[in-house]
């Protein structure tokens, strides 16, 4: 290890340290427990629709908010269960050392640059599923598949026979989940509430509900990976999917919470400690998780340290062996209410309220992720969507670009004193915008193709521009050779510095250009104009 890595270790163990994170022992203590209470029924419920079962959810729960809450980068930062399906306990694993990838590689900064739109579509079509997936279970049928289709065709059959007192469980869960008050919610959480009045309801009055039934409750015991490459390779795809949404849920949210307790996270020791988290949970035979809601909670308590995340999972610990003997018992339905309300805050209301006002591009963005994502694949979603994304993103900066662009002849009359003809325009002066970038590079060439065509001298002035990519500086290389290649023309560039020389430099689109025709400004520039056009015949 490192003598760094070795020394940030220590530091974590420093006396200065334990009296930061005891100093708030009392929020802490209060924060965690409220957020284990919240947690609760959340992982029991995605353990359930996962069809890993109760204690997949319950143990990848524990394992994730443990790992995240001892070593994370987010002050008050709750790690749990996220909706994201794993087809074997393998797929957690890969999850997890991904993430110690990202970590290790220091991309927690670049994560977060997904697109908004995309991840509007990726979380609205998440909590659409979530939603249509457990209409059937609060019905009283069993759990259909084939994804959101699946469920919608399952529909008429179930309408035919329904069960109304798991239909009065789920109403029971839902309207205490939408209905109790946020004010009180600090003190007992909607979800937890939600879960035990429901049981209750299903245990003493609505017995007819199914319910969970046999649960065999044991020690988590080691979990070997699937070793055949095969199956390594078919289970990449949804494991990068988990570690990336769990990545970037988590740096959204650490942001915020910064902003609450007046901290800075740090991003890639964020998504390192979810990786080990995730890796762990796999191993004892549990769900990979993320960033939990009950981060929130635990904040407004008071949560703040690392201790807040131990006290999470000890309180999740005393429920689930408090819980053990009725377990059994609940009804599905009660986890159906509660999976509801969830799906609902998954999706991103707030985007969907401005969509008359969002521009229609980053519309068809979310649009188009949304439906890909439920009719195909949340896979599929992730990567065409990147790359529409990117090509709308692409599509805007050209117009921002080519708005700046200036591009205009030069009157004799005001590079030559004295011009006989003061109409006549042999100069032309290019002005580039501050960004030119592979969005505007190819339109760019096109305009001032057609600007310059009658021109004897051109003069490229880059004084305002700070950024090129490779592609602009390519097609600006493209534009000066054509204009060298012309024995009618001249050519000069004024202006050039910092990053945007360097790049043309490198991508080496000044090559044929001399030194001579490289001057400091505009008005050198005009006067090497001047003298160009006064060596004319």
């Amino acid at each position: 290890m490192p003598a760094e890595k070795v020394r940030q270790a220590v530091s974590t163990l420093s006396p200065r340290s334990l009296v930061r994170v005891t100093s708030n022992l009392r929020g802490d203590t209060f924060g965690g427990i409220v957020a284990g209470a919240t947690m609760l029924p959340q992982a029991m419920a995605y353990g359930i629709v996962s069809g890993l079962g109760p204690v997949a959810g319950l143990y990848g729960t524990m394992t994730v908010c443990l790992f995240a809450g001892v070593f994370g980068g987010t002050r008050g930062m709750i790690g749990g269960p996220n909706m994201f399906v794993a087809e074997a306990f393998t797929t957690a694993m890969l999850a997890g050392l991904i993430q110690l990838a990202f970590g290790a590689l220091k991309l927690g900064r670049y994560v977060a640059y997904i697109p908004y739109s995309l991840m509007s579509g990726f979380f609205t079509a998440a909590g659409l599923l979530i939603i249509v997936t457990q209409v059937v279970p609060a019905l009283g049928g069993e759990a259909a598949g084939g994804g959101i289709v699946g469920n919608i065709r399952a529909w008429p059959a179930v309408s035919s026979n329904v069960n109304l007192h798991a239909v009065a469980v789920a109403a029971v869960s839902l309207g205490v989940a939408v209905f109790w008050p946020r004010r009180l919610a600090r003190w007992v959480p909607a979800q937890f509430l939600a879960l035990v009045l429901a049981a209750l309801a299903g245990m003493l009055i609505f017995r007819d509900a199914p319910v969970i039934g046999s649960i065999p409750f044991e020690f988590p015991g080691p979990q070997l990976p699937v070793l055949i490459p095969g199956a390594l390779v078919r289970l990449l795809e949804p494991a990068f999917i988990i570690a990336l949404l769990s990545s970037v849920s988590t740096l959204v949210v650490a942001m915020q919470i910064d902003t609450i307790t007046g901290t800075r996270h740090h991003p890639n020791r964020e998504i390192a400690s979810q990786g080990l988290g995730n890796f762990a949970a796999g191993v004892v035979g549990g769900m990979p998780g993320g960033m939990s809601g009950a981060t929130f909670a635990n904040v407004a308590s008071g949560g703040r340290t690392q201790l807040a995340g131990v006290a999470a999972t000890l309180t999740l610990l005393v429920l689930v062996i408090g819980v053990r003997p009725v377990t059994e018992d609940i009804p599905i339905a009660a986890f159906s209410g509660i999976l509801m309300v969830i799906g609902w805050n998954f999706m991103d209301r707030a985007f969907l309220s401005r969509i008359r006002t969002v521009p229609r591009a980053y519309v068809g963005v979310a649009a188009l992720t949304v439906a890909l994502a439920l009719l195909v694949s949340f896979v599929d979603a992730m990567l065409i969507g990147m790359v529409v994304a990117t090509f709308v993103g692409a599509r805007r900066s050209e117009g921002v670009e080519l708005s700046r662009l200036v591009s205009v002849p030069l009157p004799d009359r005001v590079v030559l004193e004295g011009a006989a003809d003061s109409y006549e325009a042999r100069t032309a002066l290019v002005v580039f915008p501050d960004r030119v970038s592979v969005a505007s590079a190819r339109e760019l060439a096109r305009i001032v193709g057609q600007d310059v065509t009658g021109q004897r001298v051109i003069i490229f002035d880059l004084s305002r521009t700070e950024y090129v990519d490779d592609t602009a500086a390519t097609m600006m290389g493209q534009m000066v050779n054509t204009a060298l290649g012309q024995s009618t023309k001249r050519f000069l560039i004024c202006g050039l510095k910092g990053d945007a020389a360097a790049t043309l430099s490198d991508m080496g689109a000044l090559g044929r250009v001399p030194e001579s025709s490289i001057v400091a400004d505009l008005s050198v520039a005009k006067r090497q104009a001047r003298l160009m056009l006064l060596e004319e015949p």
